[in-house]
């Protein structure tokens, strides 16, 4: 999970890195994660395209998000490394929490954002899979983000992976628990109501969709992914076989072929 060594900073203290060129891409990581999640995809098309990776609000080196944070305060994050880099165009791929980010980006400046990848997004959760959610903000406002790593582990790997990968797999473990609690509670409670607040912005998403999941995935599952497919009008589904939620450290190959046949 290698990354060219840098401590790119924004003014307002937002982490990120920008490598390759070409089409500029905007990687937004997942829960509890940072932007070193994407080293795998990075490897696979800096060749292609123009990468940056940000540390959202609560997360890696960036800023704890206010307590009363909303994804407008991620979009703003966004927009802001954008200017930052005098970037103004460009396409948006999110995973998991960074999904969630992406697809309010997009709605809210479609002319800025032409394209939209979304990886293991949530969409429309049941009650059950909201509740259980919430359940994991309170361990982890009550013990920190330790208690909830174990169990993100096995819903996020197949065994498989996590018997082959084993360093790998510690190195995400250890970035969970890590987390500065502050950030991550309110980061944690946000995700599990975004997909609610998203919903009503999917209308104003006007560029192409690419939405990726894996088929084994119980969290954002399979289900929701045709559905979010059905809702954002010009939209591609792409459901892999055998595959879990960490699409992007698990199947990096066929993230990397989807995303550029995509753009």
């Amino acid at each position: 999970m290698s990354l060219p060594e840098d401590d790119n900073l924004t003014p307002d203290g937002t982490g990120y890195f920008d490598v390759g060129r070409g089409i500029p891409i905007v990687c937004l990581h997942g829960l509890g994660l940072d932007r070193a999640m994407w080293g795998p995809l990075v490897a696979r098309l800096e060749c292609r395209y123009r990468l940056i990776g940000v540390d959202l609000l609560g997360h890696g080196q960036s800023a704890t998000p206010p307590a009363n944070a909303t994804l407008d305060h991620y979009v703003s994050q966004l927009s802001a490394v954008l200017d930052h880099l005098n970037i103004q165009s460009a396409a948006l791929l999110g995973f998991d929490f960074g999904a969630q980010v992406a697809m309010a980006a997009a709605a809210a400046d479609p002319v800025r954002h032409p394209g939209l990848v979304l990886v293991s997004a949530a969409y429309r959760r049941l009650k059950p899979q909201r509740d259980m959610l919430l359940r994991r903000v309170e361990q982890a406002r009550r013990h920190g983000p330790s208690a909830n790593a174990d169990s993100a582990i096995q819903r996020w790997f197949s065994a498989k992976f996590q018997a082959e990968h084993q360093d790998l797999v510690q190195q995400i473990h250890d970035r969970v628990a890590s987390n500065e609690p502050v950030g991550y509670v309110i980061a944690s409670e946000l995700y599990a109501l975004a997909d609610t607040f998203t919903d009503s912005l999917l209308k104003d998403i006007q560029c192409p969709a690419l939405i990726i999941s894996g088929a084994l995935d119980m969290g954002t599952t399979p289900e929701m992914a045709r559905r979010l497919a059905k809702a954002i009008a010009d939209s591609t589904l792409l459901i892999v076989p055998r595959q879990k939620h960490m699409l992007p450290l698990e199947a990096p190959d066929k993230v990397a072929q989807a995303v550029t046949a995509f753009l």
